[in-house]
Formats: structure tokens, C-alpha cells, sequence
């Protein structure tokens, strides 16, 4: 992806079926080549606290859009600008519903946004929020449909987004649900308010005008949830977190013994802590703070095709102070999910727990956005939206700056 990348590193469960997506094989990190990124700065200071990421055509023109501060959507268009430009201006303003974490996904077969929400921090159960939008002229919007949810599914473990659920992975997986919801990761009281889910979740939903309020009519493709409990894990026999390339210093579960301490650890992790990396089975696995955001895409190609989502990531030390989470660095990584794992969930051959990434890979994302404590329960510092434009074949993924005040999306081609 850049010259600095770390090679792709290929895993195998053990419960890994070989059929794939049927004449196609899996995309892969190295399909992805890096061109360049542009800065948007539309919110002036405020645009630090931006989410999501989507994008529409509009007249043949690339529109991207992203949430702003304020409960405002701002659109801005690409057309002649070229790479490592600032763009400040936009080509549409919307108001949009607020909320602590927002997921976003512009369906433009039927001309309609997507949006979920969650807020960060809650301890009793709040249902999943999804909401369509029509964007109109003027700056005006006309809900569709919401908010509705998931039976017995909290908004935390769906603020990452929505997609459609392409008709080769309907045929695969046995379902008649055309949409997926989820992507998952942590929030504040991660075991608490029906629980978050330390990695990725996918939950096939039917079209949200046809149900009111919250729907049984789903079916989980992905979800780790269990592994919201302290211990060493289940190693994915009986529970489980999702899968990270690169290791950490993890004090969060049970590693530093002081509460809420007011320095960081100088001793290494307590031994005999939970979710120490790496595990016994040779794998990391999610910690406190790490997220899919709003990243997750089906990417196609003329010979390859899976999902893939950008996981943002606790980095070095990784330990609670001051009353909130704090690191040495935030880290950015391509995990690539295959179908088929997905598709055996749904038909009950393996758990949704033992979804894990089959390649990884560190990203290399220039530019210099935090220069203090880090954290991992908000979207500033990290690469927390991104979106997939089939028709140029262009992975488009955002970084939201603190230092420089804007939102840095990076521009990938991916090949094969």
C-alpha cells in the first residue's frame, strides 16, 4: 500500500473453509496502491470532530460526505482538485441527527442515506438506531424510515454503518435480508448497556421502510461480543475478540493494578492479566479503544472481491489514567474478512465469534495529526471512515486530525 507498509500476513483459523466467493478470489493488501490524500477543512477548527464518510454521484461528478460538529452533513466534490490540496468548500449542507458515534452509507441505487447512531457512553440497553434519509435541494432531508434497531442488538454494536449485501454473498449465505449493518469495536462501559463488541459485527437486516421500531428479522454474520470479559480468551472455541496485526502493552484487563492512576505504567503488564499479546494460540487481539469505526466495505474488483474494514488501534502502552483511556499511539490496520466465514455464520457452521481477519496489514498514513495523549472511545486521531467507489475502483480513507484541524482522506487504487 506505501513503501513503509508492513507485508500482509496471512492467518488461518483452522476452521477456515477453502470455497470461496465463487469465481473470485480473495482481495488481498498488497491490491491496494497508494496515490495520494486531500485535506478538507469545511468546519473551520471544528472539523477535528468530524465522522463518517460516504459518497454520491451527482450530474457524473464524485461527491464525498462526511458528518460535521453541529448535526450538520457537508458534501464537497473532487472534481480538479488535485492530490495533497485543501478543500474548504462544500456543494451541499444537510442536517443530520446527532450523536456520539455516526455510521454513514449512501445507497445510490435507491437515492437514500444511511445513518446509525450510538452514543459513547451508557450503561442501560439502548436499541440500535438506523435511519434513511433522502437529501433534497435547499439543504433539506426527509426521513424515510427510523429510527429502527435490532431485537436485543445495542446501538453500540451497530454505529459502525451500513452496506447492501451483494447478491453472490445472498446466494452464499442462505438469506433473504438484502442490507448488513454493524462493523463494531469499543465504547465507554464496554460490558455494560447490552454490551459492545471487541470486533467486527455484521448483522443482515431486511429494508428498514418495511419494519417499525425494532426487528427480529435478522440474522448475525459476525459478532464479538463475548469477548467483552476479562480472562485469556477462548482462543474462539467459546468466546472470543476479533484479531489485530500488530502487538500492544495491554494494562486495560487487569494489567495495572492501581485505579485510575495518575502516571503511566512503568512496570510491564500484571502476568496473569487478561488478553495479553500475544495470546497462547500466537495471536493479538483487541483491546480497549480499538474500532472499525464507520470502515467497513464490500470491495470488488473484476477478479477479486471481500470485505474489508480499517481498524484504528491502540499502540505501544495502552492503559486507563486520568479517567479515560490512553496510549502510546494510535495504529492503523487493513483487515480483510473472507465471505465464506461470514456465509458459514449464517448457516450455523461456525460462531460469529470466530469471524476473524485472513490478512492484515499496518498502514503507513503520512502526516502528523496528534502530538498528545491518545485515545480510542472518539473518532479524533484516527482512521475511522472510509468508503469503496466501484466505479474507479478507489478506497477512499479518512483520518481525522487534531493538530491541524482537518479531516485527511487518503486515496487508494486497488488492482486485480
Amino acid at each position: 500500500m506505501t513503501g513503509k507498509a508492513i507485508p500482509a500476513v496471512v492467518l488461518a483459523l483452522g476452521l477456515v473453509s477453502a470455497r470461496q466467493a465463487p469465481e473470485k478470489a480473495l482481495i488481498q493488501p498488497s491490491d491496494f496502491a497508494y496515490l495520494g490524500y486531500y485535506d478538507v477543512q469545511t468546519s473551520g477548527e471544528d472539523t477535528t470532530y468530524s465522522q463518517g464518510l460516504t459518497h454520491r454521484y451527482v450530474d457524473g461528478d464524485l461527491r464525498l460526505l462526511i458528518y460535521q460538529l453541529h448535526d450538520r452533513l457537508h458534501e464537497i466534490s473532487l472534481k480538479d482538485v488535485p492530490f495533497g490540496a485543501r478543500i474548504t468548500q462544500t456543494t451541499g449542507d444537510w442536517p443530520v441527527t446527532n450523536c456520539g458515534f455516526i455510521g454513514l452509507w449512501f445507497e445510490e441505487a435507491k437515492d437514500r442515506l444511511w445513518t446509525t447512531c450510538s452514543e459513547d457512553y451508557f450503561a442501560d440497553y439502548q436499541p440500535a438506531e438506523i435511519r434513511l434519509l433522502r437529501l433534497g435541494a435547499g439543504g433539506t432531508t426527509t426521513l424515510l424510515a427510523g429510527p429502527n434497531g435490532l431485537r436485543g442488538i445495542t446501538q453500540k454494536r451497530v454505529y459502525g454503518g451500513c452496506r447492501d449485501l451483494p447478491a453472490w454473498m445472498q446466494q452464499m449465505s442462505n438469506l433473504s435480508q438484502p442490507y448488513v449493518c454493524g462493523w463494531g469495536g469499543y465504547t465507554s462501559l464496554v460490558s455494560s448497556g447490552g454490551v459492545a463488541s471487541m470486533g467486527l459485527t455484521m448483522y443482515a437486516v431486511p429494508d428498514p421502510t418495511t419494519w417499525k421500531g425494532e426487528t427480529r428479522d435478522f440474522k448475525t454474520l459476525a459478532d464479538h461480543e463475548s469477548g467483552t470479559t476479562e480472562g485469556d480468551g477462548g482462543a474462539g472455541r467459546s468466546f472470543d475478540r476479533g484479531w489485530r496485526l500488530t502487538p500492544a502493552l495491554n494494562y486495560y484487563d487487569g494489567g495495572d493494578p492501581r485505579p485510575n492512576p495518575p502516571t503511566p505504567p512503568e512496570d510491564p503488564p500484571r502476568r496473569g492479566a487478561g488478553w495479553l499479546h500475544p495470546l497462547k494460540d500466537g495471536h493479538n487481539r483487541f483491546v480497549w479503544g480499538d474500532s472499525y469505526y464507520n470502515t467497513g466495505n464490500w470491495v470488488e474488483t473484476a477478479t477479486k472481491r471481500g470485505f474489508v474494514a480499517v481498524a484504528s488501534l491502540c499502540g505501544g502502552k495502552c492503559y486507563y489514567s486520568h479517567s479515560t483511556l490512553n496510549s502510546d499511539e494510535r495504529i492503523a490496520e487493513l483487515h480483510v474478512f473472507d465471505p465464506a466465514q461470514l456465509a458459514e455464520v449464517a448457516r450455523g457452521r461456525r460462531r460469529p465469534w470466530q469471524v476473524q481477519p485472513v490478512a492484515m496489514e499496518r498502514l503507513d498514513l503520512p502526516g502528523e495529526v496528534w502530538s498528545g495523549s491518545h485515545q480510542g472511545n472518539w473518532t479524533p486521531g484516527n482512521a475511522a471512515a472510509a468508503t469503496f467507489d466501484a466505479k474507479t475502483g478507489r478506497f477512499y480513507l479518512a483520518r481525522f486530525a487534531v493538530d491541524t484541524f482537518t479531516t485527511r482522506i487518503y486515496v487508494y487504487q486497488v488492482g486485480g
